[in-house]
């Protein structure tokens, strides 16, 4: 701090004197001093508290010693020039360094010392605006974070309407600020969350003060995406609360990262199939799930029989390209809970979740068989390269219950596969080995009883109860096994289910039906319905009201004379594809009847929906009448049920006269069964049309 010689001479005011202008200047709160040309020659004692000196240090000094920056110093010099030249000045704020080394802001505004002095004499008074400064220090930076934030920040009002938000609020969401201002901000919603999700937040941030979590908001632009949200209610110095503030990040990328992480942790690069890891946490899963609700569970462990040979005959890129499409191939043969994925090398593993029994194992085992077996065609190869595959199969709880035991134990049936000859599957137990090949056996001669013919119809007369006569046949399909005789329904239609063997069939019965009625009608026999049962495999193959409309005209029958049955499950299974497909059908002039009705949905709001034109009451009804079992009932209910929607009802499975009777006083409108008549050859049931038989 330079001292100088204080220049300042022949005042007309007495400043020493208690009375004079000295003392005014220390009673008016704020800090004076009276500088001559660029020294401080008088100062009262605020400005002493202010400047952190002594009066005695500040006189003679050089008042722009004081000053921290060299820019408010020149600009000090400036506005005291004007002062000086009597122009129009304000204030000038400036940072003084204390004695005690601390900075602080004062807000200095001068005028000429009109005191009757000679030279350049100036007045000054000094505020301390340090508070203040610092408050719009803060409301800067504050205002600056909020501009260059890479977070979008909004804030709403207590109604929760928008204020403010940032310009990354606006990069973000697509939004303009104008677009926004004002509006309730649930436009940022993307209906992924419950409306439960928005009240937990309401909830947490009464509780806690804040809230923090993931959301999915939508952009302007209609896409969906994940940020990381913070809420905080922002209130006044009375505690009111006056202001939401929300901060939020665009998490897309590092979600991108921690799925890629998971996938590469979880799953295998080449097939994108689950790897080791995953593929045990799922058996775990299934595990857990199994012994909770008493289930069962199975393994597959599939081996690629010679895969060796084509890895070191063709190149290890030809064997990618190998095990990628085995891999597309048997994941198209599971069902969508099932996992499929890779050991490594050339094994892979499958899990079935839920299994009924062993045989649904066996069925998946054969589909995945025969998808690996397919031939692959290589581009500049030309030959197809045909692959098989060895399968070992192990059940929970039968042959393990960890996951470890399964996959050692179902491994060790794959080696079993090899050695009886590969591309086949094998159980752990020698009892499912043994029930496995029984049923692939009865597969294949079930293929072949297509082929060799010796599928026969039986019918069996459905008889109107008014008048006691056959008003329809029912044909039933029999497998006459040159080995076993005649092969009951109930033996291989399951089988034919699940295989999808089905389908040929039933087009086998409804065209032998169909032919059979017509040569009756033309034979001069009276004309009744011809009933085919249609199964939900059949129902929801493509074109099957082609393949129905093309039977009917090469066979000549009127599609009046013709009616499907078809099982209440198998009409609620497509619902659907099934109305449409029944409408159709129904315009043409078939007749509809919902099979084993009771036993299903039994949905009336459903069955409303159908063209049907008559019901069948389950055989399982009519077997309990006049029981403990409360079939009696159950058939009187379906009975009423039919005549309140205007249908006919067909009780089935008709064998006592207590049967017969009591479906007569419920005014049931016809009956079959063994009462009137088990199913008969084609032969037979003519001459039974031909008597002219009454009930």
């Amino acid at each position: 701090m330079t001292q100088r010689q204080s220049s300042v001479t022949g005042a007309t005011h007495d400043w020493g004197r208690d009375s004079g202008p000295e003392a005014i200047l220390e009673r008016i709160g704020v800090g004076v001093l009276r500088i001559a040309d660029d020294v401080v020659v008088w100062a009262n004692n605020r400005a002493s508290e202010i400047s952190g000196y002594d009066r005695s240090a500040l006189d003679g000094v050089a008042f722009e010693d004081l000053f921290e920056r060299e820019d408010d110093a020149e600009a000090f010099r400036r506005l005291r020039r004007k002062i000086l030249v009597g122009e129009p000045s304000g204030h000038l704020d400036v940072q003084l360094r204390r004695s005690d080394g601390l900075v602080t802001w004062v807000r200095l505004r001068g005028s000429p010392a009109s005191m009757g002095t000679s030279g350049a004499d100036t007045l000054w008074t000094l505020d301390d605006v340090t508070d203040e400064r610092e408050a719009m220090d803060e409301l800067r930076l504050a205002d600056a974070i909020f501009e260059s934030s890479t977070e979008g920040i909004l804030v709403c009002d207590t109604s929760n309407r928008i204020v403010a938000v940032n310009p990354a609020f606006n990069v973000i969401t697509g939004y303009e600020r104008d677009e926004v201002i004002g509006r309730h901000p649930d436009f940022l919603n993307s209906d992924l969350h419950e409306a439960a999700f928005f009240e937990e937040i309401w909830l947490v941030l009464e509780r806690d003060g804040r809230w923090d979590g993931e959301v999915w908001h939508r952009r302007k632009n209609g896409e969906t995406f994940p940020e990381w949200l913070s809420v905080v209610p922002v209130r006044g110095q009375s505690g009111t609360l006056e202001y939401y503030v929300a901060m939020f990040s665009d998490i897309t990328k590092r979600k991108q990262d921690e799925e890629r992480i998971n996938f590469q942790a979880n799953y295998d690069a080449l097939t994108n199939l689950p790897n080791r890891r995953m593929l045990r946490d799922r058996i775990d899963r299934a595990l857990a799930r199994a012994l909770h609700i008493q289930s069962r569970m199975s393994v597959l462990y599939l081996d690629l029989d010679n895969f060796k040979f084509v890895n070191d005959s063709l190149g290890h890129g030809v064997g990618d390209i190998l095990l990628v499409d085995m891999a597309r191939r048997m994941k198209s043969c599971l069902r969508e809970h099932d996992t499929i994925g890779r050991l490594g090398g050339d094994e892979f593993l499958v899990v079935l979740p839920h299994i009924n029994n062993a045989d649904e194992t066996s069925m998946v085992a054969k589909r995945l068989l025969e998808a690996v077996a397919q031939p692959i065609s290589l581009k500049g190869r030309d030959h197809d390269i045909v692959v098989t595959t060895s399968i070992g199969i192990s059940i929970f709880p039968d042959d393990g219950d960890t996951a470890d035991d399964l996959i050692r134990n179902a491994d060790t049936a794959a080696f079993h596969a090899k050695e009886v000859g590969r591309n086949t599957f094998q159980y752990f137990t020698d009892d499912m080995n043994v029930r496995a090949t029984e049923r692939l056996n009865l597969e294949n001669r079930l293929r072949r009883a297509l082929e060799r013919d010796e599928l026969v119809l039986h019918y069996q007369p459905k008889v109107e109860l008014r008048h006691g006569r056959i008003v329809g046949v029912e044909a039933l399909v029999r497998w006459a096994n040159p080995e076993e005789g005649l092969v009951p329904p109930a033996k291989f239609i399951p089988l034919a289910e699940e295989t999808g063997l089905i389908v040929p069939i039933g087009e086998w019965v409804m065209r032998t039906a169909c032919e059979q009625a017509k040569r009756w009608q033309d034979s001069g026999l009276p004309m009744i319905q011809m009933a085919v049962n249609m199964s939900a495999r059949q129902l929801s193959k493509d074109g099957i009201y082609q393949d129905i409309v093309g039977i009917l005209e090469q066979t000549g029958l009127d599609p009046k004379y013709f009616e499907l049955e078809i099982t209440e499950s198998s009409l609620m299974e497509r619902a659907d594809i099934a109305i449409a497909i029944l409408r159709d059908l129904r315009e043409m002039g078939v007749h509809l009847t919902a099979d084993d009705f009771g036993t299903g949905y039994s949905s009336l709001n459903y069955l409303r929906t159908f063209p049907l034109d008559a019901l069948k009451i389950d055989r399982a009804f009519v077997s309990d009448i006049g029981g403990d079992g409360g079939g009696a009932m159950l058939a009187a209910a379906v009975i009423a049920i039919g005549q309140s929607l205007n249908l006919r009802v067909i009780a089935e499975g008709v064998e006592t006269p207590e049967q017969l009777s009591f479906l007569r006083q419920q005014w049931c409108d016809e009956i079959q069964g063994y009462y009137f008549s088990r199913p008969l050859p084609a032969s037979e049931f003519e001459a039974l049309l031909r008597s002219n038989r009454r009930l």
